[in-house]
């Protein structure tokens, strides 16, 4: 039998992190950015990159099209009506734009939902989860979020 997760039986390590996206390590990146503008060639380098979030377009990454088109798909269901659009995305976003809207209740994003988020689109990660992992996910475990510090 598995050991039940507790607060008891968790690594003091784990107890103890700290979410520090915006600790002491990017305040001290913030007055070095200060720095760098108030006082040019003041520090062996002219610029400062911030890694600490997560954002790979900072560091100059082209971000995934196929995201940003099921995004936009999703966020002007319209689109899928005209004849244009398969012209403008690809067969995949349009495919997956069309499932997800599908799972939204009124097929339009922007208005409020469940704490956890959208219950289709849960159902569709937990059987996701499953199908990769070979575990059985549970869809009321799932918390979807637009970010780690929203979840957090």
């Amino acid at each position: 039998m598995a050991t039940v997760v507790a607060v008891e039986n968790l690594n003091p390590k784990v107890l103890q992190c700290e979410y520090a996206v915006r600790g002491e390590i990017v305040i001290h990146a913030q007055r070095l950015q200060q720095q760098l503008q108030t006082q040019p060639g003041s520090l062996p380098f002219d610029e400062i990159l911030y890694c600490n979030i997560g954002n790979p377009q900072s560091l100059g990454q082209q971000p995934v099209t196929f995201f940003r088109e099921v995004l936009a798909l999703c966020d002007h269901p319209s689109l899928l009506e005209k004849a244009e659009t398969t012209s403008l995305f690809s067969a995949d976003s349009i495919s997956r734009a069309k499932e997800i809207l599908a799972t939204i209740p009124g097929r339009a994003t922007g208005a409020y939902s469940h704490s956890q988020g959208i219950k289709g689109l849960r159902d569709a990660i937990a059987a996701g989860i499953a199908s990769r992992d070979g575990f059985p996910a549970n869809a009321d475990d799932i918390f979807i979020t637009d970010g780690a510090s929203p979840g957090v």
